[in-house]
């Protein structure tokens, strides 16, 4: 998958400015302030309509400006496709090859991203609801039905903590929902175990590259439940053991809603023992390690990376560097750094401008 061109109007420090990107990695120059992250952002924003800096959409407007838009133009194989997203204070409207979408989901088919930055490195320090939703998203990249899976277990559960909170309690509403939730849990389960199985070797593989030796590096997975045979007897169990501390808090306490897993460095739980360095380095891998689950060239994400090589050492640079080289089409947002065989793009005045 390329990004061919890139267009942004009002949208942040830009006012008005369009850029054709090269086709392997391109590297965005300028000081500090210029606008490189946002360029960065804009493009990870047409993948899923949503910063990774935060919810309010309004904030990515120009200060003055009444609305915003941002627009690519995305190869994938044969094939050439537009995304276009405008917001204003009426909301977000989501366009592909110039036709409204109702699912922001249906973006990932056309310009599919991976984006690491700053923000990432807390991510196995920080709460469970951080990873889950990274596994989620990734997950819903390849099967867009996981993400309805989840919708619906959000909304039984929705019910139950109505029912659980209600003024006249219902065991036999509660019931219903609560198995309901039970059949509605299993295939989310299956899949992100699944999916964290496959992630492992790639994981290990770039953040073997990055270290510059192998070190032993493993993700263990926290399923409310094992989804093995005997599943269903097993969730109603533990739900009707649950059932009187959910009522007295008014919440569902277990479920997928609640799951986590973490990651393993040297034996140890890098979010609770690592340095700051090995999470941003294991996590810089986890963000990476999806691009080489995808077989088909033609279907492999473009990556953006934010600031990623201001923390890094020599020596993990250049691992990271090694890395780069098997990538497709990349966007490195840097200060002062130099990458044989990049692209530049220039940030200044507002502007984005490559120069070669």
């Amino acid at each position: 998958m390329i990004l061919e061109s890139l267009r942004l109007s009002n949208w942040r420090n830009y006012e008005a400015t369009t850029v054709s990107p090269g086709p392997k990695t391109n590297l965005v120059v300028g000081v500090n302030g210029a606008g490189k992250t946002n360029l960065a952002e804009a493009i990870y924003y047409l993948s899923i309509a949503r910063s990774w800096r935060g919810s309010d959409d309004k904030r990515l407007i120009r200060d003055g400006a009444p609305s915003c838009y941002v627009e690519g133009v995305f190869r994938k194989g044969g094939r050439t496709r537009k995304v276009g997203i405008e917001i204003s204070a009426a909301g977000k409207k989501v366009l592909i090859d110039d036709k409204p979408i109702r699912r922001t989901t249906d973006l990932a088919a056309v310009a599919n991203v991976l984006a690491f930055s700053p923000t990432d490195v807390p991510l196995f320090s920080g709460p469970p609801a951080d990873r889950r939703a990274f596994l989620d998203l990734a997950i819903g990249r390849e099967n867009p039905t996981h993400l309805k899976e989840l919708s619906r277990v959000a909304q039984i559960l929705k019910e139950r903590n109505a029912a659980l909170k209600s003024e006249f309690r219902n065991d036999g509403y509660v019931e219903v929902l609560t198995n309901e939730l039970i059949a509605a849990e299993k295939p989310v389960v299956l899949r992100r175990q699944a999916y964290v199985g496959r992630l492992i070797p790639a994981v290990r593989r770039v953040a073997d590259k990055i270290f510059g030796r192998e070190r032993p590096v493993d993700i263990i997975y926290q399923p409310f439940l094992d989804p093995g045979n005997g599943y269903e007897e097993a969730a109603k169990a533990l739900y009707r053991d649950t059932l009187e501390g959910d009522y007295a808090r008014g919440t569902t306490a277990q479920g997928v809603h609640k799951e986590d897993f973490c990651v393993m460095l040297d034996g140890l739980d890098v979010g609770g023992r690592g340095s700051q360095g090995e999470n941003r380095i294991l996590s810089l891998a986890l963000h990476l390690a999806p691009f080489f689950l995808i077989e088909d060239e033609a279907d492999k994400p473009i990556v953006v990376l934010d600031d990623v090589y201001s923390e890094l050492d020599e020596q993990h640079a250049e691992g990271l560097t090694t890395i780069l080289e098997e990538l497709g089409q990349a966007f490195i947002t840097a200060t002062n750094k130099t990458i044989s065989g990049a692209s530049i793009i220039e940030v200044a005045d507002h502007k984005a401008i490559r120069r070669e």
